[in-house]
């Protein structure tokens, strides 16, 4: 082999280990919240295909919506994130892989080094995997989310005729009070003055 294709190797290799530790050092950071996200994955789907879809099943999931809205409200916030950074780390693994193929094009000794680029790239292309199950889930979410909003017409109607029946409560309560007070100051007055005596019409004619 020419000493001038053995420099090339080597500069070959060196570029390849400095992509590859500089796909790392932009990895690392993520890893703990893409398990985290990967691990809520079975939980989100799950309230997701339980999202409500009629009237029973609204009332229902009512005193439930407080715990399962701030979760999915959370992981829907961080989809983007998400979905911007495993595009750069599949940008990243894309351009591994090219340099990789062509190191063991130039060399046959470097089988193993592409091999491990190679398993390298695979993982990142499980990353994209995970990225278009996240992305999958944006439907359900949002029609979860939905699900916390105001409620529907007929829920409205119920909710309104709930307001009036209890102002009309309202209204009763205070009518007997006013009765109440009114009998009180008829006690009164009949303890000062005596009971007043109507003249008796029966025997008229």
């Amino acid at each position: 082999m020419p000493a001038w294709a053995a420099r090339v190797i080597a500069v070959q290799i060196i570029a390849v280990l400095t992509m590859i530790a500089i796909g790392l050092v932009v990895l690392l950071p993520y890893l703990p919240r893409l398990a985290a996200a990967g691990a809520a994955l079975p939980q989100i789907t799950e309230s997701a295909e339980r999202s409500p879809t009629t009237l029973d099943q609204v009332e229902r999931i009512d005193g439930n919506v407080e715990k399962v809205v701030p979760p999915v409200l959370e992981a829907v916030a961080v989809l983007p994130e998400v979905g911007e950074q495993l595009t750069e780390l599949l940008g990243v693994a894309r351009s591994l892989g090219s340099a990789a193929d062509g190191v063991v094009a130039a060399a046959e000794p470097l089988a193993a080094v592409g091999t491990d680029i190679r398993a390298l790239q695979e993982r990142l292309d499980g990353l994209e995997t995970q990225l278009g199950k996240l992305e999958a889930l944006g439907e359900p979410l949002d029609s979860l989310a939905a699900s916390a909003e105001p409620l529907p017409g007929q829920l409205e109607q119920l909710t309104t005729a709930a307001t009036a029946i209890a102002s009309l409560v309202d209204v009763v309560d205070q009518l007997v009070a006013s009765i109440g007070r009114i009998e009180q100051h008829a006690a009164n007055l009949d303890r000062k003055t005596g009971p007043v005596l109507l003249p008796d019409l029966t025997g008229v004619r």
